[in-house]
């Protein structure tokens, strides 16, 4: 008898300037439902704004049958969220994480009626988004250390 076995599959989710990555996209999310298989794709607001200007909306309906989380608006667009948040003040830094992210995080909200969880735009972990992913209902954070 076959044993069965659960593995999570985390897919980033975040070039918004090569149409050639919604081809990846496209194939991943294909192999997934060819094999009846969920995973998670925490996307960036850039990618899920350009899946919708190049009218990749059979992406966007493909990726809402998995679970799709916050990936940061803009990902490693400089400055990242560590060199502009690594000089200010805890509040302040927690005010300038929400004013820079907001926007992205309510898009991915709305679009999949919800955020699984959030990881963080490559190594650019900061502690001032914990308030927000709070505030926001997100479940589960991927740090740098689940890599």
């Amino acid at each position: 008898m076959a044993q069965s076995r659960e593995i999570l599959l985390r897919f980033d989710t975040e070039d918004p300037y090569t149409p050639e990555s919604d081809q990846a996209l496209e194939r991943i999310l294909g192999l997934l439902a060819e094999f009846g298989l969920r995973a998670t794709f925490p996307i960036t607001g850039d990618k899920l704004r350009a899946l919708r200007r190049r009218g990749r909306r059979d992406l966007i309906r493909a990726l809402a049958a998995h679970d799709v989380g916050y990936h940061s608006d803009t990902h490693s667009v400089h400055p990242t969220l560590a060199e502009e948040l690594r000089t200010l003040e805890w509040e302040k830094g927690v005010e300038a994480f929400g004013a820079r992210e907001e926007a992205g995080a309510f898009l991915v909200g709305d679009v999949f009626g919800g955020i699984a969880c959030y990881t963080q735009p490559g190594a650019n972990w900061v502690p001032h988004a914990f308030p927000w992913l709070r505030r926001w209902g997100v479940p589960c954070h991927y740090g740098e250390s689940w890599n």
